[in-house]
C-alpha cells in the first residue's frame, strides 16, 4: 500500500513537471527558428547582387545543395548563407548577412558553393560547398506519392521582405505533366516534367526552396509563379530532384574508377611500357606499346615498321627515377646496342 501511494505521490508530480517541460520546448522552438530541422537545412544564395534565391541542403556526406537553374544563372560560384545566431537568438534580417559577410565567412555560416550540374529543361541546379556546418541539416526526399489537396510549406528568402527564413504555407491544387511547359525569362521550362501547382503566397527570391509535406519531406522544388493567377506557383516534381541526383552518382563513380586507373597507370608505369619502333631504312620516330613482356611483344603501325621485316627497337634510359628523354643520349645507336638499349625486333604481322 505504502509503494502504491508513494507512486501515486511522484505520478502526481511528475504530469505537470512533464507537462511543464513540454511547453517550454514548445516555447523553444516557435520562437528560435534555428531550432527547426527546415530552417537548418534551407540556405540564402547569392550569385552576385543581382541573381538571389533559396537552396537547400540535399546531401551532408557530398555537401550539395540544390536550388532553381534560373537563380545560379550563368555563375559557377555562389556564396551560401546558412542561418546564423547570436545571444541565444536566430538572426533574420537581411541586413546581418550582408554587413557581416566577412565574419560570418571566418565563422563558418557562409561557404562557398561550386555549380557542378545544371538542367535547364528542369530548372534545377546542383551546388558543391567547400564545407558544411555542423549543424546543417540534409533534407530527406518523399517518396509518398503527392494527393491534390495535400497540405505543405516553404522556407525561403522572399524579396518583399527584410526578414530571411520566412515560412510560407499552402496546399497542392494540382498535380501533372505540363505538355508545353511555362515559360521563364524567354525560356521554356518543364515541358513534360512532373509539377506541382501549388496554392501558396510564394514570391520572388524564394525560387529553389523546397517544398515540404507535413512530415517535412521535399515533394518539389519552386520554379516559378503565376501571373495569372494570384498566389500559384509552380514546382518541379521531386522524381526530378531524385533523377538529376542519381546522374550526378554515376558520373561520381565513373570519374573514381577513372581515377583509380589513372593513379595505377601513371606517368612513369607509361614511360617503362612504352618503346622507340626505329625502322632500319630511316630514322623515323614511331611510338610502340609493350604489351607481353614475357614474349617481347610489342604493338606499334604498319606505318612504323613499313616493308621492312626486322627493325629496331630501343628502349628508354633512366637515371634513377627520371626519364632521360633527351634525343642526344639515343644517338649512338651502336651504344644502345651494346648496352642492350636498342634491340632487333621481327615483324610478325601487319594490317595497313
Amino acid at each position: 500500500t505504502k509503494r502504491v501511494a508513494n507512486s501515486a505521490t511522484l505520478f502526481s508530480l511528475g504530469l505537470p513537471m512533464i507537462g511543464f517541460l513540454f511547453a517550454l520546448f514548445v516555447q523553444i522552438v516557435q520562437g528560435d527558428p534555428a531550432l527547426i530541422p527546415a530552417v537548418r537545412g534551407t540556405v540564402w544564395l547569392r550569385a552576385g547582387d543581382k541573381s538571389v534565391g533559396t537552396g537547400w541542403i540535399v546531401d551532408n556526406k557530398n555537401r550539395w545543395v540544390i536550388t532553381a537553374r534560373h537563380v545560379v544563372a550563368d555563375r559557377e560560384k555562389i556564396d551560401v548563407f546558412f542561418v546564423d545566431r547570436s545571444a541565444g537568438k536566430t538572426i533574420l534580417n537581411r541586413e546581418h548577412y550582408l554587413q557581416n559577410h566577412a565574419e560570418l565567412r571566418k565563422r563558418g555560416r557562409v561557404m562557398n558553393g561550386t555549380v557542378i550540374h545544371k538542367q535547364d529543361t528542369a530548372d534545377l541546379a546542383l551546388i558543391r560547398l567547400d564545407e558544411l556546418p555542423s549543424d546543417a541539416f540534409a533534407m530527406k526526399l518523399s517518396t509518398t506519392p503527392t494527393k491534390v489537396g495535400d497540405a505543405c510549406y516553404s522556407i525561403g528568402h522572399r524579396h518583399d521582405s527584410d526578414l530571411l527564413w520566412n515560412r510560407t504555407e499552402g496546399h497542392v491544387r494540382q498535380c501533372g505533366k505540363l505538355a508545353d511547359g511555362y515559360f521563364w525569362a524567354g525560356k521554356r521550362i518543364g515541358v513534360d516534367l512532373p509539377v506541382l501547382f501549388v496554392q501558396s503566397p510564394i514570391e520572388s527570391g524564394e525560387s529553389g526552396a523546397a517544398i515540404l509535406n507535413s512530415r517535412g519531406e521535399v515533394i518539389a522544388v519552386v520554379s516559378a509563379v503565376s501571373n495569372r493567377t494570384p498566389a500559384l506557383a509552380f514546382a518541379i516534381e521531386v522524381s526530378q530532384v531524385r533523377k538529376l541526383l542519381d546522374e550526378i552518382r554515376m558520373d561520381e563513380r565513373v570519374t573514381q574508377v577513372t581515377q583509380r586507373i589513372d593513379n595505377r597507370f601513371d606517368v612513369a608505369a607509361l614511360a617503362h611500357g612504352t618503346v622507340w619502333v626505329r625502322p632500319r631504312a630511316t630514322d623515323g620516330r614511331y611510338a610502340g606499346a609493350v604489351i607481353d613482356r614475357k614474349r617481347g611483344l610489342v604493338l606499334t603501325t604498319s606505318t612504323a615498321v613499313g616493308s621492312e621485316d626486322v627493325i629496331d627497337v630501343v628502349v628508354p634510359k633512366w637515371d634513377r627515377d627520371r626519364l632521360v628523354a633527351e634525343s642526344a643520349s639515343y644517338s649512338d645507336l651502336l651504344g644502345l646496342q651494346l648496352s642492350g638499349q636498342c634491340v632487333r625486333g621481327a615483324v610478325l604481322s601487319r594490317d595497313p
